[in-house]
């Protein structure tokens, strides 16, 4: 496996320190137990303890109870709220919903301002599904049938002590392990998509897996479990929480491809982003090359935000994500699929859809960054003189000699029903430009001789595009709206129409000058265009045969 810095032990202070508002909450709880008379030892679960141990903040708090239902505390919650006056805030109960990873009722309302749930503990029973049985358990069961040691620890509110009973929890955060309560294996045979929960962790904090879990992940027998156990739409929520970070650092935004390359070193990928059969890849090694497009675009990142420079800009987290999915697809640019219509589509957009069953808006972004990507690198090349070895020279010299109607409708072309992206096609295309650097996912040095003649190209190239105006080409709307034109050529509707105001907009991108006068003289003059004139008498033809 890869080098991920673990060297040195995380410093964790096992004494946790509590918020104001959290001493608050759990001095509250204990007087709810007191008035209860259930004796009820409240342990809080799982995320928060590791996150508090890591020195981060969370609200994301569960109460594992010993002796009784979600349900049944929270409405002695309210029974005690009765008596004090106070109203009670956010009180619902969440059905099991077992495919959603709510394997028991659960109960929630808001204490302190923060959402709380409570839950009983609880013991796992699994059959042949990754669905268990679950029934009330103690605390060593609860601990011991969660995904990893990480998530494993309780802090016990009643003695305010953190409570690590797998006995590792504590230790693997301070080597940046990543390891299973129970035998990696049978762990994963009874619930594949813990594997990806593996890896969703690992990414998340930069830990390393533990050697037991990476040969129990590369078992035939849980990859058969994870296509046959284990729901395209769970991968598409794991796959989607390899792109959640925890802040806006370079580092934090890392994390991605360190979780796609983990999952490729786990030989996962083939299984979660599959193929229809009839679309044979020509690469074998496809999916391994879009992840090192994925390193690539990690790399541009930095090499913009250390230049800083007219590259960088914001881009938001759902932009980053897609961004990450387009590099990782760039391999499938030319293949394609025939969907239940019959009709041809990309082949990343069966990958997005039905692989990891994402939203058709995700489909939508990979296939118009991806089809960008290849339209600029291919509209650049004719401004990139060869070299005297045939090679890109990267001379900006041509750069001026862009004509501004080609470089418009390349910004334009760049622009979709979910917004404009040109700016987010520039990175891509550059990434695919850069040098190469090594394979490790944590070294985002390139070449600095080569990659500072390719970011200047670009870099000249993005001036080029504001020094003509260009940058918000996408909003360019016609100075003739389409009724106006029926009315000034003096024809019917039909196919023509949509043409003529293509032309339209290419025109106003090539004379940004003249104005409606000039734009109708124009069209007037699209009367006699060969193209147009066929367009017109097909109109026409079929017209007449109705």
């Amino acid at each position: 496996m890869m080098d991920i810095d673990s060297s040195g032990q995380l410093e964790i202070n096992e004494q946790l320190q509590l918020t104001e508002r959290e001493n608050k909450m759990f001095d509250y709880l204990q007087e709810v137990n007191e008035f209860g008379k259930k004796n009820t030892v409240m342990r809080v679960a799982g995320g928060w303890v590791r996150d508090k141990l890591l020195g981060r903040e969370s609200d994301d708090i569960d109460i594992a109870l010993d002796n009784c239902m979600g349900k049944e505390f929270a409405e002695l919650v309210q029974a005690y709220n009765n008596t004090k006056g106070i109203s009670t805030r956010g009180f619902s109960v969440i059905q099991s919903n077992p495919e959603q990873s709510k394997h028991l009722e659960t109960a929630t309302m808001k204490i302190e301002d923060v959402p709380v749930d409570f839950v009983n503990l609880r013991a796992e029973e699994y059959t042949d599904s990754r669905i268990p049985t679950m029934k009330f358990g103690t605390a060593s069961e609860d601990a011991h049938r969660r995904d990893l040691t990480i998530n494993s620890m309780f802090y016990n509110i009643n003695e305010r002590k953190i409570e690590d009973i797998t006995g590792r929890g504590i230790n693997d955060l301070k080597n940046k392990k990543i390891r299973t309560p129970l035998l990696p294996l049978s762990t994963f045979l009874d619930d594949p998509l813990r594997v990806l929960r593996s890896v969703r962790f690992a990414s998340r904090f930069r830990f390393e897996l533990d050697e037991q879990l990476i040969a129990a992940a590369k078992e035939g027998s849980v990859k058969e479990g994870l296509l046959n156990k284990v729901s395209r739409e769970r991968f598409g929520k794991e796959i989607t929480g390899m792109f959640q970070t925890s802040g806006s650092s370079v580092q934090d935004k890392r994390y991605p491809v360190y979780a796609f390359r983990l999952m490729q070193e786990l030989e996962l990928l083939p299984i979660i982003f599959q193929l229809p059969k009839d679309v044979v890849i020509k690469e074998k090694d496809f999916l391994s090359i879009g992840v090192d497009r994925m390193l690539q675009l990690q790399r541009t990142f930095h090499q913009v935000q250390m230049r800083n420079g007219n590259l960088n800009a914001e881009i938001s987290h759902e932009e980053r994500m897609h961004m990450y999915l387009s590099a990782f697809f760039t391999t499938l640019h030319d293949y394609k699929y025939k969907n239940n219509k019959g009709k041809y589509e990309p082949a990343s957009r069966y990958a997005v859809l039905e692989s990891v069953k994402l939203s058709g808006k995700e489909a939508d972004m990979v296939e118009l960054m991806t089809d960008g990507t290849y339209k600029m690198i291919r509209f650049l090349s004719n401004y990139n003189p060869p070299d005297e070895e045939g090679k890109y020279s990267w001379s900006t010299a041509l750069l001026g000699d862009i004509p501004r109607k080609e470089l418009g409708i390349l910004v334009r072309s760049c622009s979709g029903k979910h917004g404009a992206f040109y700016r987010h096609v520039t990175l891509l295309a550059l990434s695919m430009q850069l040098p190469s650097g090594s394979h490790d996912v944590f070294d985002d040095e390139l070449p600095e001789e080569q990659t500072k003649k390719v970011y200047d190209f670009y870099s000249a190239f993005e001036d080029r595009v504001t020094t003509l105006g260009l940058s918000d080409a996408h909003n360019l709307k016609h100075l003739i709206n389409g009724k106006d034109v029926l009315v000034h050529m003096k024809l019917p509707a039909g196919p023509w129409l949509s043409r003529v105001q293509e032309l339209q907009l290419e025109w106003q991108l090539e004379n940004p000058e003249k104005g409606e006068e000039d734009c109708i003289r124009y069209l007037l003059s699209l009367k006699e265009d060969p193209e147009i004139v066929k367009l017109i008498d097909e109109g026409r033809r079929k017209k007449a045969r109705q």
